[in-house]
């Protein structure tokens, strides 16, 4: 006799398993439990166009564009309401202050780095800016740039692409 805990799981795996099973069957209803399903029988998944991403069509929601101390001086392409995060730069704490500063204000919104959040832009209007990380406050003798990168804003064009500016 089965110990009752073995029980429960067995008829948990059996509750689960049915339906998955019934959605993995093929179409024709005839493939049973003892016969294996060929691979004629899973129907492929459509292909999904960019304006039907599964993230949405609001740049918002899609995934933040990752920016890394190696792309110093490189261009990040985004379009209107996309986010950028800052990956990999030092920690924040009472001995350490990363600034972030955007050269033109208007085109990107600033997050500054946390001890427990990592620091980011993200973009709300059409153009071109300069977004330079500090060690320290600027202005500040010990203060230095870390890093810079130039962030390209454009309009959605409700399709996915984005349109140069």
């Amino acid at each position: 006799m089965l110990p009752r805990r073995s029980v429960i799981v067995l008829a948990s795996i059996a509750l689960i398993s049915g339906p998955v099973l019934a959605a993995c069957s093929s179409d024709s209803g005839t493939a049973t439990s003892s016969s294996p399903a060929t691979s004629g029988s899973i129907t492929p998944t459509p292909e999904v166009s960019p304006s039907e991403s599964l993230v949405g069509g609001d740049p918002s929601t899609w995934t933040p564009v990752e920016v890394t101390q190696s792309m110093n001086g490189d261009p990040v392409k985004l379009v209107v309401g996309q986010h950028a995060v800052f990956t990999d730069l030092p920690a924040v704490n009472k001995n350490n202050v990363i600034v972030l500063h955007a050269k033109f204000k208007g085109i990107v919104k600033i997050t500054q780095p946390t001890a427990t959040s990592n620091g980011g832009f993200q973009a709300t209007t059409p153009g071109k800016t300069r977004i330079t990380v500090w060690d320290g406050k600027p202005g500040k003798k010990k203060s230095q740039v870390i890093m810079y990168v130039v962030a390209h804003v454009s309009e959605d064009d409700g399709s996915g692409s984005t349109q140069p500016q």
